[in-house]
């Protein structure tokens, strides 16, 4: 017992200016809190995006493709009897059928609805969406590559000559090439063959 305290004296030295002090912080392999649950919360997102996988993709789809909407006009009177028009967007498949139905190649838009009323409807698009065309191309085949453009003075001819040289012969040119740029920003002239 009294080895024990001997050991906690040795390991409890008062440092006046702080230090490393043994057991102190996070054990190695430690994780940060925030970074826990940062961790957590895209396991989470990821496994409701993976839920859900089919339904995105036929969004992405549709919006790709572009969206057809219908609407119908629905006519209401407001205290002084005067016309309000609401265009209601139809979202029930039945409604749709039965519109396309009874059209069938009458242009007017209008329909009867079983309560007696004629209703009218019309249909809208959407332009498809080029990004989400962009989005779901680069998943199938992959980024298209693209071009980089520079105004640097590498001479593309004197690369070859360039895997021959050492660290310290590229370290010495790189710098000789910050010098040039240099000069040349003052108002001086160089010799780097760019122009």
């Amino acid at each position: 017992m009294a080895d024990q305290s001997e050991k906690q004296k040795k390991n409890s030295v008062v440092r006046k200016n702080g230090g490393a002090r043994p057991g102190a912080g996070r054990k190695k392999g430690g994780e940060n809190e925030d970074t826990r649950k940062r961790r957590i919360a895209e396991k989470e997102y990821k496994e409701r995006v993976v839920a859900h996988i089919h339904d995105l993709f036929n969004s992405q789809l549709n919006l790709a493709k572009g969206l057809t909407y219908m609407f119908r006009v629905d006519e209401t009177e407001d205290d002084k009897g005067k016309k309000i028009r609401k265009h209601v967007r139809v979202e029930i498949p039945s409604e749709m059928i039965a519109v396309l139905d009874e059209l069938d190649g009458d242009e007017s838009g209008r329909v009867d609805d079983p309560a007696g009323e004629e209703k009218y409807y019309y249909l809208t698009t959407k332009d498809p969406d080029n990004r989400a065309i962009d989005s779901m191309m680069d998943r199938v085949f992959g980024k298209a590559p693209q071009t980089i453009e520079h105004s640097g003075g590498i001479d593309v001819n004197k690369l070859s000559e360039y895997k021959s040289l050492t660290n310290e012969q590229l370290l010495e040119l790189a710098a000789a090439g910050i010098d040039e740029r240099t000069e040349e920003s003052e108002g001086g002239t160089s010799n780097t063959g760019t122009s």
